[in-house]
C-alpha cells in the first residue's frame, strides 16, 4: 500500500477518503470490531464555526477550511442536517468570572445593577467578536425578548444571546460513514479487529510493516474481501488512533529513531442525555428547539449543549471532565441528574423523568495542548494526527485534505503512487428511511451499503432511528 491508517474514527476516514480519490493505494487498520466506535461514535453530532478555538491555530484554520465545503458535501450525499446556527446563551446561573479575558472592572466600580448589565453586554460582545474573527461574519446579538422570539420554549430567564448562523445540526454517524463508503467505492481496504502492534513495528527500504496483534481474524465483522492478514506493508503510516496515538507513537522500537510524541493524551469524558418529544403530547413539549443552546464558552471548554437532534429528541451534553483513563465509558447517576435539572432549567416545559430515552459517555482525545497535534516526520514517512479534539466531526474534510498535502510530501514515487484520478465515484448515501427501516429490522444492528456491513454505533442515531422507526409502525398500524 502507499498508505497505512491507523485508527477508524471520522479522523482516520476522512484521511482514507481523500487519500484514495488522489489515487493513492490506501488500508485503514481499526482495533475494535466497527468502525466509528470510539470518539467518533460519541460526539455530538455539531458542526461548529470554530469560535473557541486559538486564534491562529491549525484547528481553526482546518475549521473554516472543511466548513467551506461541509453545506454542499451534507446536501450531495445525503446527510441529514439542519443549517439552523446556535444560540449562545447568558443565564442567571452563569459565573462570569469562568469567562475568560472579560474586562468588567470598570463597569463592577459603577453600582451593581448598572455592574451587572455592563458585564452582560460585554461577555455577549465578546462572544460576538470571537464568531467574527473566526470567520462568521453574520453573528449577530440579541436581547433577551428577541432570544424567546426566536426559541419560545425557553425559560424567560434567558438574559441574551448571541447567534451563530453557521453553525450545522447532522447525523454524527452517517458523515464519517460516508468517507468509509467513498473509500471502499474507489478501493480502499478497511481491517477491523486489527490491533497494530507497535512494538514490532518496523521501516525497511522505506517500508513499513505494521504486524496485527494476536486476535481471532474471524472477528472481522466489516465483510472484508481480502482474507485475514497477519501485517500490512505501506510506504507511509498515518497515526490516527485517538486517545491511543501518543502511546502507538511512544511504542514504536528505538531503533527505529522515530521520535517520541510530543503531546501526552488526556481523555476528556464528556456524558450525554436523550430525552424524547412524543412521550408527552402537550403542544409546548411538542415544540422543539430549532437552534442549539450553548452557555457562553470558557478557556477549558464549550459548556454543556441542549439541542434536537435530528430525530426529534432533546440532547443534553456533553460535561468536561479530564480523566486518566482512556477506556472508562460508563455513565454517571448524578451526572445524569445534572443533565436532567439543565434540561428542565432551560426549557420549563419538561419533565425530564418522563422524558428519558437514554444517556452515553463519549472520550474526547484532548492533549496537553490546545490546539491539533498533526505532525510529519519525513525521514519516517510517518505522520501522527492527534489531539483532534471536540471539533475532529467539523473540521474532518479540511484534515483529510491537509494530511494528503502532507502525504505528497513524503511518498517516495508521488508520480507512481497515483495512477489515475478519473472514473472515481463518490455515491450519496440511501434514503435515510431505508436505512432506517434496515436498521430496526435487523438483528445485527447494522446497516448495508455497497455490500458491507456497518454498525450503527452513534446513540443519537441509534436512539432517533429506533424512536422514529417505532412511531411510524404504530402510526401505519
Amino acid at each position: 500500500y502507499d498508505v497505512a491508517i491507523i485508527g477508524g474514527g471520522v479522523v482516520g476516514l476522512s484521511i482514507l477518503r481523500e487519500a484514495t480519490l488522489a489515487g493513492l493505494r490506501c488500508v485503514l487498520l481499526e482495533a475494535k470490531p466497527h468502525i466509528l466506535d470510539s470518539a467518533s461514535g460519541r460526539n455530538s453530532g455539531i458542526a461548529c464555526t470554530g469560535v473557541d478555538a486559538p486564534i491562529g491555530s491549525l484547528e481553526r484554520a482546518l475549521i473554516r477550511d472543511s466548513i467551506s465545503g461541509l453545506r454542499g458535501y451534507l446536501q450531495e450525499y445525503n446527510i441529514p442536517h439542519r443549517e439552523c446556527g446556535s444560540l449562545v446563551c447568558l443565564w442567571p446561573w452563569d459565573n462570569v468570572e469562568d469567562v475568560v479575558s472579560l474586562d468588567i472592572t470598570t463597569a463592577a466600580d459603577s453600582g451593581d445593577d448598572v455592574a451587572t448589565t455592563a458585564a452582560e453586554d460585554s461577555i455577549l460582545k465578546k462572544v460576538a467578536r470571537e464568531s467574527w474573527d473566526a470567520g462568521d461574519a453574520a453573528c449577530r446579538i440579541h436581547t433577551a425578548d428577541e432570544i424567546r422570539s426566536m426559541e419560545p420554549s425557553l425559560a424567560p430567564h434567558v438574559m441574551g444571546g448571541v447567534h451563530i448562523p453557521g453553525e450545522i445540526v447532522l447525523d454524527p454517524f452517517l458523515l464519517p460513514l460516508s468517507y468509509a463508503v467513498h473509500a471502499r467505492e474507489n478501493g480502499a481496504v478497511i481491517y477491523t479487529n486489527f490491533s497494530v502492534d507497535a512494538t514490532n513495528c518496523c521501516l525497511n527500504d522505506g517500508v513499513w510493516t505494521l504486524p496485527r496483534r494476536d486476535c481471532d481474524c474471524d472477528a472481522d465483522t466489516n465483510n472484508n474481501a481480502a482474507s485475514c492478514t497477519s501485517f500490512v506493508k505501506a510506504k507511509c503510516v498515518v497515526n490516527a488512533a485517538g486517545v491511543f496515538a501518543d502511546l502507538t507513537q511512544n511504542e514504536i522500537p528505538a531503533d527505529e529513531n522515530l521520535p517520541q510524541a510530543s503531546f501526552e493524551s488526556m481523555p476528556r469524558r464528556g456524558q450525554y442525555c436523550v430525552l424524547s418529544m412524543r412521550k408527552d403530547t402537550t403542544a409546548k413539549h411538542r415544540q422543539l428547539l430549532v437552534r442549539p443552546i450553548q452557555p457562553v464558552p470558557t478557556q477549558r471548554t464549550k459548556g454543556i449543549f441542549v439541542f434536537s437532534s435530528m430525530y426529534d429528541q432533546l440532547i443534553i451534553g456533553p460535561t468536561a471532565l479530564d480523566q486518566s483513563s482512556r477506556v472508562d465509558d460508563e455513565t454517571d447517576s448524578s451526572v445524569l441528574s445534572e443533565l436532567k435539572e439543565l434540561a428542565a432549567r432551560v426549557i420549563p416545559s419538561i419533565d425530564p423523568d418522563s422524558a428519558y430515552v437514554g444517556e452515553w459517555v463519549g472520550l474526547r482525545p484532548a492533549t496537553n495542548h490546545r490546539d491539533y497535534q498533526i505532525h510529519l516526520y519525513p525521514e519516517k514517512r510517518w505522520i501522527t494526527a492527534a489531539g483532534i479534539r471536540s471539533t475532529g466531526l467539523t473540521a474532518s474534510l479540511g484534515i483529510g485534505r491537509y494530511v494528503l498535502r502532507l502525504l505528497k510530501s513524503i511518498l517516495p514515487y508521488p508520480d507512481e503512487a497515483s495512477s489515475s484520478t478519473q472514473g472515481f465515484r463518490t455515491s450519496p448515501l440511501p434514503p435515510v428511511a431505508m436505512l432506517m427501516e434496515q436498521y430496526c429490522t435487523s438483528e445485527d444492528g447494522c446497516v448495508e451499503v455497497n455490500g458491507f456491513k456497518y454498525k450503527v454505533t452513534h446513540p443519537i442515531t441509534h436512539f432517533g432511528w429506533t424512536e422514529q422507526y417505532l412511531a411510524r409502525v404504530i402510526h401505519d398500524s
